[in-house]
This record gives structure tokens, sequence and C-alpha cells, in this order.
């Protein structure tokens, strides 16, 4: 299958994924719909197409969702609502920014 949702930036700022929770939707996803008699292994598939902590602007493209025919598209919602916008830079090294 292609990939056949665009996301969107809602909002100019550096994107930050929850990988944690696209994990969990994505795991969701593959009980829901189990990979028999589907093309695709998996039911949906997400690609980032920014690197966590760019700066982006809104309107601009983030990530490409695939999904099979059968998955709900309530499940596009829920990998947007894995991505948000900050407004400073999140440094995750442990290092302060002055």
């Amino acid at each position: 299958s292609q990939h056949s949702f665009l996301v969107h930036a809602l909002e100019d700022g550096f994107i930050h994924y929850s990988l944690d929770l696209l994990r969990k939707v994505l795991v969701n996803a593959q009980n829901n719909y189990p990979a028999s008699g589907v093309d695709f292994a998996d039911p949906i598939g997400v690609q980032l197409l920014k690197p966590h902590n760019e700066w982006v602007m809104r309107g601009e493209p983030v990530a490409s969702i695939m999904k099979e025919a059968c998955v709900s598209t309530s499940y596009v919602e829920k990998i947007e609502a894995c991505i948000s916008y900050n407004q400073n830079s999140v440094v995750q090294s442990g290092l302060e920014v002055v």
C-alpha cells in the first residue's frame, strides 16, 4: 500500500514525536487488524519526515501515514496526537542550554 495521509504541522515550533505513544498506537492497530489477508504486513505505518527537535513551520508536512483500507481513520488522528510543537528546543542530552 502507498502512504496515503500526510500530517502537516499544526503550528510553528520545534517538533517532538512521542515515540512511546506512537509505538502504542501502532501495536494497538496490529492487535486489532491481524496481518492475514492484507497486502502489507502491518496494517498501518508511519514515516517521520522531519528529525525530532527540528524547527517546522505551520502547514509543513511532518509525517506520512500508510494504512490498509480496513483500518479506521481514527488511527490517523491518534498518530497526529503523538506529535507536538515547542517554542524552545528540547535538549535531551542532559546538558543545559544557556
